[in-house]
């Protein structure tokens, strides 16, 4: 199996933001993503991320399934920072069974890319931070080749363009023939350029 990965982080030099990525190996072939944004740009949004990134680490290696791992999450951000917000996707692999269970808190919903379409996942649910439960994770086959998309709202989003219309934006600008490394570059060049806000973007391919 031959599996791609690529991953930009671009963040303004002038602020500290709360965006973050995850990758998880787990036992059985299967490997956990996530992407998630903690609300505010400062260095406590910041330490507020690497605190939700290591529970989120530490839960998935526990065997926690996604939405176990947001109930779990909700309840440390209660705990910790009563007062913050964060949003959050995870998408559980399993290679073997060609498999995605997804979990969304209140982020943006992964963007399916195959070789003659492009769709985003109806996958939803409460932020984090919200003290509401997390509906159960969505499971999802996947074809035999395929393309995840990842990203925080800063890449679709900004003053002069509403997500809603930035979200369809990026769904026509993706390709599923175009290598991942030369995706995420041309995502960014179209879409990154003088954001306020940081970016993360994550892809992932099965060829």
């Amino acid at each position: 199996e031959i599996y791609t990965l690529s991953l930009h982080d671009a963040l303004p030099i002038s602020e500290i933001g709360g965006d973050f990525y995850e990758l998880v190996e787990l036992d059985s072939g299967r490997l956990l993503v996530a992407v998630g944004d903690v609300a505010g740009h400062s260095i406590h949004a910041a330490t507020v991320m690497v605190e939700l990134r290591h529970a989120l680490r530490a839960f998935a290696v526990d065997g926690h399934a996604p939405t176990e791992i947001l109930d779990k999450l909700e309840r440390v951000l209660r705990h910790f920072h009563p007062t913050e917000f964060a949003t959050l996707c995870l998408v559980e692999l399993d290679l073997g069974r060609n498999v995605a269970r997804i979990a969304n808190a209140g982020h943006l919903p992964p963007l399916l890319v195959e070789p003659t379409s492009a769709a985003y996942l109806p996958v939803h649910g409460p932020m984090l931070g919200l003290r509401r439960q997390h509906p159960p994770e969505a499971v999802v086959a996947l074809g035999c080749s395929w393309e995840i998309v990842l990203v925080t709202d800063g890449l679709v989003e900004d003053r002069l363009t509403d997500l809603d219309r930035g979200m369809e934006q990026l769904r026509g600008a993706v390709s599923f023939h175009v290598a991942p490394e030369q995706l995420c570059d041309a995502l960014i060049e179209r879409f990154g350029q003088d954001k306020p806000d940081d970016v993360a973007l994550l892809v992932l391919r099965r060829p």
